[in-house]
């Protein structure tokens, strides 16, 4: 899921930032793969999947001490961001 989300998603952050640094309507949408989209992928995809696999665990042991399903999942996904930062 990260993989296909930073694909889809960094075009438009490129379109972005170029907008914002104010370069010229012709370059706004040349070559929007070949700026750099490596870094993102070798960073964010294992920082997901440690995002997942640490939520994982809190909502296991959550749903162990008897806290209910939903609170359990909101409990783990705000504590499963803490180690990903």
């Amino acid at each position: 899921v990260s993989i296909t989300k930073q694909i889809v998603l960094y075009p438009f952050d490129t379109v972005r930032t170029r907008l914002q640094v104010s370069t010229s309507r012709r370059e706004l949408f040349r070559s929007l793969y070949n700026t750099g989209i490596l870094p993102p992928l070798v960073t964010r995809t294992p920082a997901s999947a440690f995002f997942f696999a640490c939520k994982d665990v809190f909502e296991s042991q959550f749903r162990a001490a008897g806290v209910a399903p939903s609170t359990a999942t909101t409990l783990a996904v705000f504590l499963g961001q803490f180690p990903k930062w």
